[in-house]
């Protein structure tokens, strides 16, 4: 029986899920925290659930006003796969964002 692999995409919305995003993934995401409050970027978290265990995949910055995705990093500021890009470039398709990532 074939496993069912689902990714979801979710706005994080608070100071302590900022915090514990980039705890998990080991990069400086919280950092961005006064940007997401003036309202210029908006920062998504990417997991994939494979047989009811999600992981987290890619932490990803979304420029508001100009509907852009600018960033997308893994554990540690690593590039995202080619599936992470493909999944995150419908995404953005879906969601009337551009996506200016060029790994």
């Amino acid at each position: 029986r074939r496993q069912r692999t689902v990714y979801r995409i979710d706005e994080i919305l608070t100071r302590t899920a900022l915090q514990s995003e980039g705890k998990a993934q080991r990069h400086c995401v919280y950092s961005y925290g006064s940007s997401i409050a003036r309202g210029i970027v908006s920062i998504w978290s990417l997991t994939l659930d494979q047989a009811g265990l999600p992981e987290r995949v890619l932490t990803v910055e979304v420029r508001n006003r100009e509907r852009r995705i600018v960033q997308a990093r893994g554990w540690a500021n690593r590039l995202p796969t080619d599936t992470e890009l493909r999944v995150l470039r419908q995404w953005a398709g879906d969601n009337q964002l551009s996506c200016s990532l060029a790994y």
